[in-house]
């Protein structure tokens, strides 16, 4: 039977630098993550002071000092005074002595915002040629390239010579435009004997792998005569490696043919494994490799293959794992043996694992699978015995096999008020949770990192179990992980945005727990959070979709304002998961796969040999390593939350998702 997760604690939270105040923290029964804080509010209480720091902060913009002092009188136990010192300092940063900075590091050196701070007042010693100060402060060793350019010239001006020769080739190896400040550096290190031409060629050849493609021609004018000629050949065979044919068209002795050659292949693997496949045996027996870089093209080119599933994918793992016995190579030998229903196979690639790998619930569960296929009941139902008491996508499909009702094996936390107390008393942690409250958020998460730090496991949880009471789930989903507090699954699988959810699935008539489970694998309930790709906010939405989204349904939407809007957001993306619903016939497992790497992609996986697919085959054989977890963990989390909410047990999958993995036309 479902419990609510309880926290019942009473403590002194130090909610001010004064006299602290009494409050209690307890769940509502409804298991929800919301807190009744009750507080003796003081005159000067923290939502007055916030308001007057904000006042302060304008009256600082405005170069209004005589405001700015008379509201700092009373901020001065404020826990963001701090901020108001250090912007008093921004605005005169320039003009800043150095005795000034030291006086402002050593008050305020435990503050992020002071170490930025100081790294933009380094930045104008350079700029404004203050050698000799910025040589006594920075050494060039760290910091961002243009920092480290200009502390290194400090450097030079101070007759550190040798110590610049040694930084300066791991600033020139960038694949990418240095900073003019480097310019200087980098002519006398050049007229100093430093470029070699292994470098000159080491930095061509990253430029043109990270698609820096004027950067990389201009840097020909630096590569050694005898290298002009492959640079060439390699800019050619970059951009066009179908042109790398059976042919002698290298001298294989020259240094740089191998490489022009391994570049090529890898390039050609990408675009065109089939080709590759043909061609890199050719080149692969003439030319001196290194065992690195063979290993390296294999790995890439059978991993291709298989998920093409190739006819010759396994034979190109099997050549690959000569060179390195790379876990994934051996998943992908059991994944192509399932794809084809060989169980022998699937026993045999499963053995062939090092043991920690096929020791892992994962590919106990296939073991099981395969046992049970080749005429070994009772072995398989040995092993899914053992592996039904994991909390994944395997260990509730092997319950399910078993007939058993799921072991979520939740632990609650309890704290002893003096624990409370001293971690609610911490500066930083102050600090964050008024940062947070003004909606200041890359602040607050720097202050919490460089707090975190500085804490022991069972501290990192209370104060995440804090944060996540202010409405901050992030931190609640943050310092589980941290900590590897695994079976705190109120902490893991907040129950956030309950009103918000809740309503949304009304409207799209979907399992608010899908919903839930979604959006914890999207974000992890950062509001803000942003993508590589572009995607934002609780459910990541890419402004494409969203917008296409908002025109077919009705709904209101303005660009990024929208999408990082909590409400807006789970409006938007569960209209969205609906019609991927609808379009792939009630199966969450297909929509979900759409959710993540599209509907166009999923479409193209459901060939006519997936019809008759078993659904965990199907979920296992998916070509994106990143959609296969996704989906693993979104049907898992999906059950979780559940029984976070409280609902009778359920099933992982449904008898449709299990009948069958295709579209009905």
């Amino acid at each position: 039977m479902f419990k609510p997760f309880s926290l019942i604690i009473t403590a002194a939270l130090a909610v001010t630098s004064g006299a602290p105040a009494l409050a209690s923290l307890q769940a509502p029964p409804d298991g929800s993550d919301e807190r009744v804080v009750s507080v003796n509010k003081t005159p000067n209480s923290l939502e007055d002071q916030r308001e007057r720091f904000l006042e302060a902060e304008k009256a600082l913009e405005q170069r209004n000092l005589e405001r700015y002092r008379e509201l700092r009188a009373s901020l001065e136990d404020y826990p963001l005074y701090s901020y108001l010192e250090l912007l008093r300092m921004q605005k005169r940063l320039f003009v800043a002595t150095r005795g000034e900075i030291d006086e402002m590091m050593a008050a305020y050196g435990h503050i992020p915002k002071a170490h930025r701070l100081r790294w933009a007042w380094l930045l104008h010693l350079g700029d404004s040629g203050e050698w000799e100060t910025l040589a006594r402060e920075h050494d060039g060793s760290t910091g961002g390239d243009r920092l480290r350019c200009l502390a290194l010239r400090a450097q030079l001006k101070t007759g550190n010579h040798a110590h610049v020769m040694n930084q300066a080739p791991d600033l020139w190896r960038s694949g990418y435009s240095l900073p003019e400040a480097c310019n200087p550096l980098l002519d006398y290190w050049r007229d100093n004997g430093g470029l070699t031409a292994d470098l000159a060629w080491t930095r061509f050849q990253n430029a043109l792998e990270a698609g820096n493609y004027n950067l990389a021609s201009y840097l020909r004018r630096y590569l050694h005569s005898d290298d002009r000629t492959y640079s060439s050949r390699l800019i050619q065979l970059h951009h066009r490696p179908d042109q790398l044919r059976l042919s002698h068209n290298f001298d294989r002795h020259h240094p740089r043919a191998a490489t022009v050659v391994a570049h090529a292949i890898q390039r050609l693997v990408q675009t065109n494994p089939e080709k590759a496949a043909k061609v890199w045996p050719f080149y692969r027996d003439r030319f001196s490799f290194a065992e690195k870089d063979v290993g390296r093209i294999e790995k890439r080119l059978g991993l291709i293959l298989a998920t093409r599933f190739h006819e010759d994918a396994a034979k190109w793992l099997d050549s690959a794992l000569q060179y390195n016995d790379d876990e994934t190579l051996h998943e992908w030998r059991v994944r192509i043996a399932l794809r084809k229903r060989d169980w022998e196979g699937t026993l045999d690639a499963i053995k062939t694992m090092p043991h920690s790998l096929s020791s892992e619930a994962d590919w106990q569960y296939w073991l099981a699978r395969a046992l049970d296929q080749t005429g070994h009941p009772r072995a398989a139902q040995a092993i899914f015995e053992t592996i039904a008491g994991s909390r994944s996508f395997y260990g509730f499909m092997a319950a399910d096999q078993l007939g058993k009702p799921y072991e979520l094996n939740h632990k609650g936390l309890v704290f002893e008020k003096d624990q409370v107390s001293k971690v609610s008393a911490k500066p930083a942690l102050k600090r964050a949770r008024e940062l947070y409250k003004l909606n200041r958020l890359d602040e607050a998460r720097r202050e919490w990192r460089q707090m975190r730090a500085g804490l022991d496991d069972r501290q990192i949880l209370l104060a995440s179990r804090l944060a996540q009471g202010w409405g901050w789930h992030e931190q609640g989903v943050q310092g589980a992980i941290a900590t590897s507090a695994w079976d705190h699954l109120a902490m893991r699988f907040p129950l956030a945005y309950r009103e918000q959810f809740h309503t949304a699935a009304r409207e799209q008539g979907l399992d608010v727990n899908w919903i839930y489970a979604l959006a914890r694998q999207e974000s992890a309930f950062r509001h803000d959070a942003r993508s590589h790709r572009g995607a934002v906010g609780l459910l990541q939405l890419l402004p494409a979709t969203a917008q296409q989204t908002a025109r077919e349904t009705g709904m209101p939407y303005n660009n990024l304002t929208t999408l990082l809007d909590p409400q807006a957001n789970i409006q938007l993306g569960t209209a969205h998961l609906s019609k991927l619903l609808k379009e792939f016939n009630n199966n969450r497992i297909l929509a979900t796969a759409a959710y993540n790497a599209g509907a166009h992609r999923v479409r193209q996986w459901l060939g006519e040999d997936t019809a008759d697919l078993d659904s965990d085959i199907w979920v296992e054989t998916m070509p994106y390593h990143e959609t296969r977890q996704y989906v693993r963990r979104v049907m898992a989390y999906t059950v979780i939350y559940g029984y976070r909410r409280g609902e009778p047990p359920g099933h992982l999958l449904t008898k449709r998702e299990l009948a069958c993995m295709c579209l009905d036309e």
